[in-house]
């Protein structure tokens, strides 16, 4: 079975791309492994990205793991051109371990039409559960 692949675009620049092949449904979470275009973008990229733009992040400089918070500029797009809305959309992970994306709050209305084998994995994970 072939994922979907949404695109990822920062201040309008595609960046990568991700299946969001990770999910927590009652919560409106999807995520995903980036697959950054190439390898400009990294730990010391988003971290200064973020001082830039005044936006928060948590790191361990050691490790070369960011978390940021909230990126505005960050869109998550569908194969239809839909942008993926939640409440937060942000980025996390280290140089050698790879990239998340990772989008919270996605209503559910929106969620069950454009994650429907998440929205169906859920459910089955009710069916199979002993009484």
């Amino acid at each position: 079975m072939m994922s979907t692949l949404y695109n990822i675009l920062l201040e309008g620049t595609l960046i990568g791309q991700t299946a969001l092949e990770h999910a927590d449904v009652p919560m409106g979470v999807v995520f995903g492994k980036i697959n950054f275009r190439d390898n400009t973008y990294g730990f010391h990229f988003f971290k200064e990205y973020c001082i830039k733009g005044g936006i928060l992040f948590s790191e361990y400089a050691e490790d070369n793991f960011i978390s940021t918070y909230d990126l505005p500029g960050l869109q998550v797009i569908s194969s239809n051109d839909l942008i993926i809305k939640g409440l937060s959309t942000n980025i996390e992970g280290m140089d050698s371990d790879g990239f998340n994306v990772n989008i919270v709050g996605i209503g559910a209305a929106d969620y069950e039409v454009e994650f429907p084998n998440h929205v169906q994995k859920h459910e089955a994970s009710f069916n199979n559960t002993i009484e």
